[in-house]
């Protein structure tokens, strides 16, 4: 039951804790119902235990949420839920609840997060503006923070593409802040979807941001970080993403600026350079390429017109579902050993993919 979810939610312990909590005692309700034997059972320490057990008595102030949300047609979105992102649900502190304004079919979608400076440059800004506009046609729903600067380009860029973009809150769905992007907030609320863990009402506090930095970064396949200085927020979404094992890109910038001076070091240690959309697109998953309506006004130079005769040959007898080795012989009528060297050739060139079963199918 969603009031069980929110009391967990504003449960007064770590996320890591209550997401334990939540999938050994196997939901919400059963955490609530936990007795002091069966809280150290699961290995909580008198101080945990105390703060469950006096919790129960605030399960009122659930319900004065649960009422707020129903008045405000703000959704409630569990864990369970087919809506959670899923990538998010898989990291070790994860939120219980996440409350969304908006059209929440955004959440089914794919998820790359584009953070970087407030008190941007203009180069910076039209940077993030023409990535996210150019991924979000080729049906990336981009994600980000609603703050001023790059989030900002980031978010405009998505709703002149797709229209598909997300944002991650620090205070509750129903305060927008900075105020300066009230017209933002509401285009995003009408057009994309607007997310936070924290409860409706909810105001500004300072930790609130770098905490919801782990959501930007969790829910999404990858981290784009377009101008940051060496001590920012953006490196710390940066830094989640490397420890939830996600991708991250950088857009290099200027030497003698401090706004690249993050960005710049980032790609000194690993993360991808970015110039366009191509270098994003061609690091994801081939699973995830296929699901892309990618524009081929920067992407798909790898065309049909690099392939030889023999190549061309069996990349026709191939389709975007998979088919067995034998009936793609059979269609292409070459020789055993021929066809296994076009299709090992074909693989290198990412134009076929072989699956499990000795199946084949095309990636472009």
């Amino acid at each position: 039951m969603e009031i069980y979810s929110i009391w967990l939610n504003n449960l007064n312990m770590s996320d890591r804790i209550k997401l334990k909590l939540y999938n050994r005692a196997g939901g919400a309700k059963q955490v609530f119902e936990l007795s002091q034997s069966d809280c150290r059972e699961l290995n909580l320490n008198d101080r945990q235990v105390a703060t469950l057990i006096n919790y129960k008595s605030k399960l009122e102030d659930a319900e004065k949420i649960l009422e707020i949300t129903k008045k405000e047609k703000i959704d409630i979105i569990d864990i369970d839920s087919k809506y959670y992102p899923e990538l998010l649900k898989n990291i070790d502190d994860a939120p219980i609840v996440l409350y969304g304004r908006g059209d929440k079919k955004h959440l089914r979608g794919i998820h790359l997060s584009m953070v970087g400076a407030r008190h941007c440059s203009a180069y910076g800004y039209n940077i993030a503006k023409d990535l996210a506009q150019k991924l979000s046609e080729d049906g990336v729903t981009i994600v980000s923070g609603l703050a001023e600067g790059i989030d900002s380009g980031a978010h405009k860029g998505a709703l002149l593409g797709d229209k598909s973009t997300i944002a991650v809150l620090g205070t509750g769905v129903d305060i927008c802040y900075p105020t300066s992007n009230r017209d933002l907030y509401a285009r995003i609320a009408n057009e994309g979807y607007i997310i936070s863990e924290y409860a409706p009402k909810t105001e500004i506090r300072a930790y609130h941001f770098p905490r919801r930095n782990r959501i930007i970064s969790g829910m999404t396949l990858g981290v784009i970080v377009v101008e940051a200085a060496t001590r920012s927020g953006s490196l710390i979404t940066a830094d989640r993403a490397l420890e939830q094992n996600r991708l991250i890109f950088s857009v290099p910038g200027n030497i003698d600026s401090k706004l690249s001076k993050g960005t710049n070091d980032l790609i000194k240690n690993g993360a991808k350079l970015v110039v366009n959309k191509t270098d994003i697109i061609e690091e994801l998953p081939d699973y995830i390429k296929l699901q892309l309506d990618v524009k081929n006004n920067d992407y798909d130079k790898k065309n049909k017109n690099s392939l030889d005769k023999m190549e061309s040959l069996v990349y026709d007898c191939v389709s975007r579902e998979p088919i067995p080795r034998e009936q793609v012989q059979q269609k292409a009528n070459i020789e055993t050993g021929t066809l296994d060297m076009v299709l090992v050739r074909l693989e290198l060139k990412k134009f076929v993919q072989r699956i499990p079963g000795n199946r084949y199918m095309r990636l472009k």
